[in-house]
């Protein structure tokens, strides 16, 4: 019946949407023109062609004072050929010593983004969801972003040149873009989006070419066009980035070791539209080390991917939130099983942490008519641990996870407004399991973007080892999203038996919740204010099974940034009824009675523009009208310092208490009994950052991350079925001392475009002890003192294309 509800909404909401497309906005635009002669990228704009092209102007500002004039002048002319896109542009600037040059290093920008910056957005398509943006420095350095719909991939890596002079009346951009970076149409002649944007860091303004409401979400999808694009013939698209590495790693418990790889990445233009990417024996090595916490909860932690291969390339793969590439790789499933299938005498001499990917292919691009393919496929090999046996000195082989194929298909169909429907299908197999989910995800808005619903309905079917399961998900979003007063209703359904974490991440099933935010943003400057923005969120849950209340709770932020771009937020939340906890019990059907509690919280900014900025927050958290005083306190700090245009520093130090804190610590199957514990935990999590850049091809970055947390325990207590607790004799010992140790040194030569040296030392501590230790400067050093690996390493990339 949810189905059938679901189709039928859909269905009079497209009616609907259509009925409104009425409704066009102005925009810009200019016309298309052919050059006979590529130009030199060299930042001067001297050639012939640069005075044949038409001038693109009148500029407006975006923010602070959206459609105002800007401050200063900009033109810009593009032109094209069968190879690339020609962009220069002269950023004038009355001030010309005043123009912000501080250089980081390929992708970000200085901490405050404290540089000038010019940008272009292009959009093949012209549908509102496809889209890359690419920026330009003042200080020569690149980045470029992909979109699709909302989703914005930063990890995206395209090859293009760029070179940038400063100058007497500003600064002059003049870039080359190349066809084989893009996706477009086949057809004849072609309609593009286009908007201009520039960033004058002093006055924290952007301007932009064709007008964008800053009230609207989707600034990337309220473009200019670019018209006439005709008959294009791009060369073929075939580009080969092979690589080479080799490692030194120190293991103070076991040793020192050697190791080579090599492998290749290839890119492949089936079509115009369509792409073929490929990488064989991949070595992610040099990727940065993750953020390791100590979970006690009894959801699983999200990790970041830092991979390029899955993090290029992969919006089309974000639809139906299925796909969750650190899957491929991660631990095996068996991984903690085989410290039960040990014997006497055993030990475990070797359980890799990883599974070995042996290759990954995904082929993905839009058809003439809007519809997105996307498949992706990927294969890890059979992962064994070894168990010595101490006494006969002999080894064996245990399997953690056996040969594993990854697969994902989506079909993405672009419609009117900025709107789509697709249909996701991922599979997992492995040796006696089968994964196997689909989803459907849509999105509707009207023409200007202000009322829209978008949701998905996922099904899951799992069989291992002979037993089947299947679960449901549905989430809608939908209201009024634009203006300045916003109204949004969501919906999360998700069905005790609902699993799509064999590929994908969710974090807890079981739930049925159902939220009403109301924002009001003032985005025109007034009084001491630049802008101003109030939200009231009101969450009520139920379990889905068994069908029972599981918490009410509201809250309310205030966010406000001054003239003098000082930011200040106040937050408070209040759960004013008695919570019922599901997934703390860590049993089905179980539940604990959670306490009412009032969450105070503020944080801050100080001027970025600055060469010393501080981020600032605090939060409070207390119960009442429960029978334990619980509470907890987190409070943070973080500096940056810009000691030129080559040195910034930055140090985030954040320190959280939390006091009668209540949690699942065992449980005795054969009674039935689960044991809560009663503890105190003291996490201080520093980390300092930072970045020496040559110039923009070379940069020296430095990350230093510990983590320490420590558990007590008071007492322990049995959860009764009515989920109130008693007190237990229950007393293992669950205290802990928790240390996670990490530096990433990276030096970075990007010897030639696509390709570049890296050179990485890497060095990993990891302790976990059952006291709850000493004063945090013992701990400190005696963390230094424990095992540890120390991995150095050099990888070549370089980049043919064809």
């Amino acid at each position: 019946m949810i189905v059938f509800q679901f189709i039928r909404m859909s269905i009079c909401l497209i009616l609907l949407f259509n009925i409104g497309l009425y409704a066009n906005l102005s925009k810009k635009y200019t016309q298309a023109i052919r050059v006979s002669e590529a130009p030199n990228i060299d930042g001067r704009l001297t050639e012939e062609l640069w005075s044949e092209l038409p001038i693109l102007t009148n500029f407006v500002q975006y923010s602070p004072y959206n459609g105002k004039q800007p401050s200063q002048k900009t033109e810009v002319k593009i032109g094209y050929d069968d190879r690339a896109i020609y962009i220069g542009a002269v950023c004038y600037d009355r001030s010309p010593e005043k123009i912000a040059k501080g250089i980081s290093i390929r992708d970000q920008f200085p901490p405050g983004m404290s540089v000038d910056i010019f940008a272009i957005l292009i959009s093949p398509y012209n549908d509102g969801l496809n889209s890359v943006f690419l920026y330009v420095t003042a200080a020569g350095v690149q980045r470029d972003v992909k979109i699709y719909g909302d989703q914005h991939e930063f990890a995206w890596d395209a090859v293009w040149e760029s070179k940038v002079k400063i100058t007497s009346f500003g600064w002059v951009v003049e870039m080359k873009i190349p066809l084989s970076a893009l996706r477009f149409s086949t057809k004849p002649v072609q309609n593009w989006g286009l908007n201009l944007w520039r960033w004058i860091a002093r006055n924290r303004e952007w301007d932009v070419w064709n007008f964008v409401d800053i009230t609207y979400p989707g600034w990337w999808k309220k473009n200019g066009l670019w018209k006439g694009i005709e008959n294009l013939n791009p060369p073929l698209r075939l580009s080969f980035t092979p690589y080479v590495s080799g490692y030194v790693e120190f293991d103070s418990g076991s040793g020192t070791e050697f190791l080579y790889n090599g492998g290749i990445d290839f890119k492949y233009g089936i079509t115009q539209s369509f792409t073929l990417d490929s990488t064989l024996v991949p070595d992610f090595g040099q990727v940065q080390s993750d953020d390791i916490e100590l979970n006690l909860s009894p959801y699983e932690i999200k990790y970041n991917e830092k991979r390029q291969f899955f993090t290029e390339g992969t919006e089309l793969f974000t639809k139906g939130d299925l796909f969750y590439s650190r899957r491929i790789g991660d631990k095996p499933v068996y991984y903690d099983a085989i410290y039960d299938e040990i014997g006497e005498n055993e030990v475990i001499h070797k359980n890799p942490n990883e599974t070995r990917l042996i290759n990954a292919t995904k082929l993905s691009g839009r058809t003439n008519f809007g519809l997105g393919i996307g498949v992706v496929n990927a294969m890890t090999a059979n992962t064994y641990a070894t168990v010595l046996n101490q006494v006969t000195g002999e080894e064996r082989k245990v399997l953690t996870q056996p040969f594993t194929n990854y697969n994902m298909v989506v079909l993405d169909q672009t419609l009117f407004s900025h709107s789509y429907i697709s249909l996701v299908n991922s599979n997992v197999t492995r040796r006696g399991h089968h994964a196997n989910v689909t989803a459907v995800d849509f999105k509707f808005a009207d023409n200007t973007n202000t009322y829209g619903l978008n949701g998905i309905y996922g099904y899951s079917w799992i069989r291992s080892n002979d037993e089947g399961q299947t679960g449901y998900k549905l989430l809608l979003n939908g209201g009024k999203i634009g203006g300045n007063f916003q109204a949004k209703y969501n919906l999360s359904l998700i069905s005790d038996d609902y699993d799509q974490n064999d590929f994908g991440y969710l974090r807890r099933n079981n739930e049925v919740v159902n939220q009403l935010r109301l924002s009001h943003q003032t985005s025109k400057p007034f009084a001491c204010f630049m802008d101003l923005q109030n939200q009231l969120r009101l969450i009520y849950s139920r379990a889905y099974e068994p069908s029972a209340f599981s918490e009410f709770i509201y809250n309310y932020e205030v966010l406000a940034e001054f003239k003098n771009h000082f930011v200040l937020s106040l937050r408070f939340e209040h759960a004013p009824i008695e919570r019922r906890d599901y997934y703390e019990p860590r049993v089905v059907g179980r539940y604990f009675i959670n306490y009412k509690y009032y969450k105070y919280g503020i944080s801050g900014q100080t001027d970025p523009r600055k060469p010393i900025w501080i981020e600032m927050s605090g939060d409070y958290f207390e119960s009442y009208d429960y029978d334990f005083d619980v509470s907890s306190m987190l409070v943070s700090m973080s500096p940056y310092i810009n000691l030129n245009d080559h040195l910034n520093l930055g140090l985030k130090i954040a320190y959280e208490k939390n006091t009668n804190q209540l949690g699942y610590v065992d449980q005795d199957f054969d009674n039935g009994i689960i044991y809560f514990g009663k503890r105190n935990r003291e996490t201080v999590v520093s980390t300092f950052e930072s970045s020496y850049v040559f110039n923009n091809k070379i940069s020296l970055t430095f990350r230093l991350r510990h983590y320490h947390s420590k558990v007590f325990y008071t007492s322990f207590y049995e959860l009764g079925q009515s989920g109130k607790f008693e007190l237990s004799d229950y007393n293992e010992n669950h205290d802990i001392n928790y240390n996670a140790f990490n530096i990433d040194l990276t030096l970075r030569w990007n010897f030639a475009p696509g390709s570049e040296i890296l050179l990485n030392w890497k060095n990993a501590i990891y302790t976990s002890e059952q006291f709850p230790g000493d004063n945090y400067w013992q701990n400190f050093f005696n963390t230094l003192n424990q095992p540890q690996v120390n991995s150095i390493s050099m990888k070549v990339i370089y980049y043919f294309d064809i």
